[in-house]
């Protein structure tokens, strides 16, 4: 549906709004106008520093498409070909989880996995369970949970969040879950309808806060304040894109992804975070007919007046090795580049920072750091 370049939000997204704040008082929530045309062409508008580290090359460990990367105070964790990679801070090897299969102890796929004091927590959707290993492989422990859920973060030292997306039966998109009692604590945001359904990418958990995390849903500008007893909508982002998301009805996630195909929509939120002047970074994936899906990086000041860069659209000579964001750590976009795109990049730019460490097409990924001003 064209609706030309206005600033709307459909009725879907004041469903899911009301759907997942119906337990809370509602709130008049700050909204950001995000103008998609304003355009920069500078990172440095953006980002202020870089840091890297060179992931190890060993026989043992050859990594080809990083899928998921976490990032600690200690520990660089890389989930590659169902495997999770455990390096410390330098870029060495520490350990890895690579326990596929059927039997006890195994896992069939990773859905998500989380870090805690030396202990990866494996999230297996498929089998509704949490499998635990020490970060040098060995199996500890497993937890059955009773129902699908796509992503998991700690909450605290004894709880995780459990999302699912709209996708499982209890019908709640976000549940608290006690390691010690195994049992749901908590559960927020409920919906209407299992659409049992992943959508590749789409991390719900979008922030940290205070006291908890920011969150969005999918076909929903809104992001949530997911904090220690609290729940509701924080913030709305408005785009100003040349088509809109459906605003009539209640369709279903597969109705809505058929209908926004190959059109100028944004279909989630990214990352997000509060800037200290009142206004927020956000990153959100965008088609344009001429450039496809893109990843874009938005900057909001504090008297709401929005730029955006896509990420990659043009070559940064300050910033030359960004790429879409894996990611965040503190106050940085954490971003993968292969060896060979690196060396690429060097080769058609004259640069030489990691020849002359002597990087090869063989060697493993590099871990990148952009620090956001």
């Amino acid at each position: 549906m064209k609706l030309g370049n206005v600033f709307s939000v459909g009725k879907v997204l004041v469903s899911i709004l009301l759907a997942c704040s119906c337990s809370h008082e509602y709130k008049e929530v700050r909204h950001y106008d995000i103008d998609i045309n304003n355009r920069s062409s500078d990172l440095s508008e953006f980002v202020d520093g870089m840091e890297y580290v060179k992931l190890e090359t060993r026989e043992d460990c050859l990594l080809a498409n990083i899928e998921r990367l976490k990032v600690s105070a200690d520990r660089i964790f890389a989930m590659d070909k169902e495997q999770i990679f455990v390096f410390d801070r330098s870029g060495k090897l520490v350990g890895k989880v690579s326990d596929r299969g059927r039997g006890k102890g195994e896992y069939l796929s990773i859905t998500d996995f989380a870090a805690k004091d030396s202990y990866l927590y494996i999230l297996s959707r498929g089998q509704k369970k949490i499998l635990v290993y020490n970060e040098k492989g060995k199996f500890v422990d497993e937890i059955m949970l009773d129902n699908w859920y796509n992503h998991l973060e700690f909450f605290n030292d004894n709880v995780v969040l459990l999302t699912s997306e709209n996708s499982n039966d209890e019908k709640w998109n976000f549940v608290f879950y006690d390691l010690t009692s195994r049992k749901s604590i908590r559960k927020e945001c409920p919906f209407d309808r299992n659409e049992s359904i992943m959508q590749r990418g789409f991390n719900p958990i979008c922030g940290k806060a205070n006291d908890g995390f920011f969150v969005a849903n999918l076909f929903d500008y809104t992001v949530y304040k997911l904090g220690n007893g609290d729940f509701g909508p924080y913030c709305m982002f408005r785009f100003n894109t040349a088509d809109q998301l459906p605003s009539e009805g209640n369709p279903s996630f597969v109705e809505i992804m058929d209908d926004v195909k190959n059109k100028s929509v944004v279909k989630c939120l990214g990352m997000f975070k509060e800037r200290e002047n009142g206004g927020a970074f956000l990153t959100f994936e965008l088609f344009e007919p001429k450039g496809g899906i893109g990843t874009f990086l938005c900057v909001v000041d504090g008297k709401g007046n929005s730029r955006v860069i896509r990420i990659l659209e043009e070559y940064s000579p300050q910033y030359p090795y960004l790429s879409a964001p894996k990611c965040m750590y503190g106050n940085a976009l954490v971003s993968v580049a292969p060896a060979s795109t690196i060396l690429n990049i060097e080769e058609m730019h004259g640069l030489s920072l990691f020849r002359d460490q002597s990087l090869t097409q063989e060697s493993n990924p590099v871990v990148f750091f952009h620090n956001l001003k």
